[in-house]
């Protein structure tokens, strides 16, 4: 069976595990609309305090209130999407699955693990985050009179799957971490909701630190800021031209693979240990 086979299998498992996910999810309707609502009133409520406080103090670093809103909106797509993707990778819910046994009578069956994990309990509340960091970011770009075209729409597009993918990634590394200590949670809180937070204002208001551990440690502010720059036409802090829309997918690419080699690194440990 050639790569290509193997990938589609392990797609084809992955779908059906996150369609019976869903299913499930789905059993309490109305819990799941006032999880869903409550989840698009979050980010409703920090859109209306942002507007709020920019009309009383004008620009953010130099950003007009479209502008800042659009970053927020973005930022809010993509960790809604991460976090419907990868909750179940965060600390707290991975360690009842070890403690369970739920993830050692996974590893005797012909699935990979971590799609097993990603599709086991499919959190469809954070599509009311999703949806309305979408509505924000479309609101923001009207402000900020930016026009649709192929451009910005692959442009935002990018912006989304990147800060998506990095989402993923960190909660990875979290779960990755459960399989030494169980002691992770707040760091890796600090840096998906953190990050998401911090990706949603522009760059030049934090110091150089704390721009470079976002930008390319943990690459959550290179898949949101700087695309935003390229949406917007303008030019970012010393070092962090809109040019730097074009690494975007490669650091990407290059935080997930390390989160794979993370998550094998763990999962030999606990296998290692006879569990």
């Amino acid at each position: 069976m050639s790569v290509g086979d193997l990938l589609n299998a392990d797609l084809a498992v992955g779908g059906r595990l996150a369609g019976a996910a869903v299913r499930a999810s789905l059993g309490s309707t109305r819990l799941l609309v006032l999880r869903t609502l409550g989840s698009a009133v979050f980010v409703g409520t920090e859109v209306v305090g942002l507007v709020l406080l920019l009309d009383r103090f004008g620009r953010l670093g130099g950003w007009t209130t479209g502008e800042v809103v659009l970053l927020l909106g973005l930022a809010q797509v993509g960790l809604g999407l991460g976090m419907l993707l990868g909750d179940t990778l965060e600390p707290p819910v991975f360690s009842l699955l070890i403690r369970e046994g739920r993830l050692d009578s996974v590893l005797t069956r012909p699935v990979p693990v971590l799609l097993w994990v990603m599709t086991s309990d499919v959190q469809a509340r954070e599509l009311g985050r999703a949806s309305a960091g979408l509505v924000a970011a479309l609101w923001g770009a009207q402000l900020a009179g930016v026009s649709a075209s192929p451009l910005t729409l692959s442009v935002a597009l990018l912006a989304v799957v990147c800060c998506t993918a990095v989402v993923v990634a960190i909660l990875v590394f979290g779960a990755s971490a459960t399989f030494f200590t169980v002691e992770g949670s707040e760091l890796v809180n600090a840096f998906t909701y953190g990050g998401a937070t911090l990706s949603a204002y522009p760059m030049q208001i934090y110091g150089s630190v704390v721009r470079a551990v976002f930008l390319w440690l943990v690459p959550l502010g290179l898949t949101v800021y700087v695309p935003a720059l390229t949406l917007l036409d303008r030019t970012g802090p010393p070092g962090v031209p809109a040019s730097l829309l074009a690494v975007t997918p490669v650091a990407t690419l290059a935080f997930g693979g390390v989160a794979a080699l993370a998550w094998r690194a763990g999962l030999r440990h606990y296998t290692g240990t006879g569990s």
